[in-house]
This record gives C-alpha cells, structure tokens and sequence, in this order.
C-alpha cells in the first residue's frame, strides 16, 4: 500500500489533525518533514493513500491549511 503525507502548517495543527484524523479511526503516523529547508521544519500526518479522500475532506471540514505529498 503507498503511503501519502499530507504536511501542516505547524506542529499544533498536526496535533489538531490527529485528533480529527483518529476520531474517524484512520491509521496514521506523526512526521517531521524537513525536505524543504527553505520553509523550516514542518510537520505532518502519514496515512495509507486509501485514506487520503476521508483525511483531506475531514481536514478542509474543519480549515486545516495542508499540502498533500505521494511517496
């Protein structure tokens, strides 16, 4: 299964995301993505790429400000 990150605006948003994400029982993992060292340090939610619609219109739902990255 390809994994799917979707990176945050900040680590409290990320927090925030994984609450949501979790209250509709969609596994996930907590990352740092430092790939782009223009920005910072930015942090995100890896999910399975089956899940991504649920996350993203569970996010947009509730105003996440998000970027969606396929591994």
């Amino acid at each position: 299964m390809h994994k799917v990150q979707i990176i945050l605006e900040s680590f409290t948003d990320t927090m925030k995301a994984k609450r949501s994400l979790l209250s509709l029982k969609l596994p996930l993992t907590i990352i740092k993505n430092s790939a782009d060292e223009t920005v910072g340090c930015q942090y995100g939610i890896e999910i399975n790429e089956r899940d991504l619609f649920s996350a993203v219109h569970e996010l947009r739902r509730l105003g996440f400000r998000y970027t969606v990255y396929h591994r």
